[in-house]
C-alpha cells in the first residue's frame, strides 16, 4: 500500500454502506458486459464505418481490425504482466485498510489474480484511444465512459488500486500507438484487404467474433485455457 493509492480507496470508501441501492447498481454495473464492453465495442464499429464512408485511404474492415488488434494484445500483455510481476492483492482483501465492503459485494470476488496492471483498463483505454484516432468526438466518448462508467467502479468496490488502473490505462495507450506505426499498419491493411477480397463472409464474421470476445473481456476464453491446460499436464 502507498499513500496516494490508500488517500482514493478512503475517499471513495466512505460512501459505502449508505445507499444499498446504489451499491447494488455499482456491483451489477461493474459486472455488467453490456453496460462495459458492448456501449465501447458499438462506438469502434461507428467509429470504423463511419470514417469509412469518406475515407478513401482505410476502409472498415482495416480501421476495425487495428482497434481489436490494439486491445486484444493490450490485454494479452496485461495478463503476462500479472503472472510475472509480483503478486498484489485487492483492496477489499486487505485487513489493514478496514475497506468496508458495499452492500451485495462479494468479498471472494477473482481469488488468486493479481490487481495489477487493470484488465479493463488496459483494454477499454486501449481501444478507446484507437477510436480517437478515426473520430474525436467518439473517441472522447469512448474514454469518458471507460475512466467514468468502466474503472472508477472498480476503485468504488475495491477491486483495483488507482495505480492498477493507471498502469493499465498506459499500457492502453501505448498498445494503441503501436498499431500507428507503419509497419505494421501496413501490414493490417494488407492482410484484410486480401481477406476481403476473397472470404469477405468469413472476415466480417471473424471481426464479430474478436468483437464479441473484446466486449467481454474475453471471459469464457480466460475460464476454458486454464481447464485445457490442466487436461494437458
Amino acid at each position: 500500500m502507498n499513500v496516494f493509492d490508500t488517500t482514493i480507496i478512503w475517499a471513495l470508501n466512505q460512501f459505502a454502506n449508505r445507499s444499498w441501492l446504489f451499491d447494488w447498481l455499482m456491483v451489477r454495473w461493474s459486472d455488467s458486459d453490456l453496460l462495459k464492453g458492448a456501449v465501447v465495442m458499438c462506438l469502434a464499429w461507428w467509429a470504423a464505418f463511419d470514417r469509412g464512408e469518406r475515407d478513401g485511404v482505410r476502409k472498415p474492415h482495416q480501421i476495425l481490425t487495428g482497434m481489436l488488434f490494439a486491445a486484444s494484445a493490450s490485454v494479452a500483455a496485461a495478463r503476462i504482466l500479472a503472472w510475472v510481476l509480483p503478486f498484489r492483492e485487492r483492496p477489499l482483501r486487505i485487513p489493514a485498510l478496514h475497506f468496508h465492503l458495499p452492500y451485495s459485494m462479494d468479498q471472494g470476488t477473482l481469488p488468486g489474480w493479481s490487481s495489477f496492471p487493470s484488465d479493463h483498463a488496459v483494454l477499454f483505454i486501449a481501444l478507446a484511444v484507437s477510436i480517437l484516432f478515426v473520430s474525436r468526438p467518439l473517441g472522447w466518448t469512448s474514454l469518458i465512459y471507460a475512466g467514468t462508467f468502466i474503472c472508477l467502479p472498480r476503485l468504488y468496490l475495491g477491486i483495483h488500486w488507482p495505480t492498477d488502473i493507471l498502469a493499465g490505462a498506459a499500457l492502453g495507450v501505448g498498445f494503441a500507438y503501436l498499431t500507428k506505426l507503419p509497419a505494421l499498419s501496413n501490414a493490417v491493411d494488407v492482410w484484410t484487404s486480401r481477406w476481403h477480397r476473397e472470404r469477405p463472409g468469413l472476415l466480417y464474421a471473424l471481426l464479430f467474433f474478436l468483437s464479441y470476445q473484446v466486449a467481454t473481456l474475453f471471459r469464457e476464453t480466460r475460464l476454458v485455457l486454464p481447464a485445457l491446460w490442466k487436461l494437458m499436464r
